[in-house]
This record gives C-alpha cells, structure tokens and sequence, in this order.
C-alpha cells in the first residue's frame, strides 16, 4: 500500500495572492451581523405557544424585549388570529 503524505503549507511557502484569496474567502463566508434567525429557541417556543395557547403567543411576540422584528410580529399574529378563528368555527361548526 501506498501512503499518501500530506504537504503541509506554512505561512511563508504561500504566496502573497494565495493569502490574499484566503482573506477574501474568510471575508465573504462571515455569517452577515444584519440576517434574521428565524429559528431561535425563543421563536420556536413562541411558534409552539401561537398554536396550543394564542394568548401568551401573543403576549411573547408584543413583549418588549421580543427578538421578533415588525413584519414578523404582523404575520405571527395575523396567524396566531386565523388559528383563534378556525377553532372557533371548528368548535360551533361554522
């Protein structure tokens, strides 16, 4: 069997643009500060809440130190709405 060496490449056998390319590829695969998580563990809790109890989902998205954003907190809501109603229409067969 054949082995298979590995060429170690240091810091001074690279060449100048080599580095460079590695700076530029380090840069551009930096997780963006601005994105949105939209699967944290409070959102999902809170996801969890809007289904089985709409009150305190509410409650967690309008909160004051809520993570969630303002278009967000106008669709979890219209959705934590439209579960209330289908269950009400659900229940008295509307």
């Amino acid at each position: 069997m054949a082995k298979v060496i590995k060429k170690e490449t240091s810091e001074k056998s690279r060449t100048e643009q080599q580095i460079r390319i590695q700076r530029m590829r380090e840069e551009l695969n930096k997780r963006d500060p601005d994105e949105i998580a939209v699967f944290t563990k409070y959102k999902n809790i809170t996801y969890l809440c809007n289904v089985l109890f709409p009150p305190y989902g509410l409650y967690r998205i309008w909160c004051k130190n809520s993570e969630f954003t303002g278009t967000e907190r106008f669709v979890q809501t219209t959705v934590c709405i439209l579960i209330v109603l289908y269950f009400i229409s659900f229940r008295f067969g509307i």
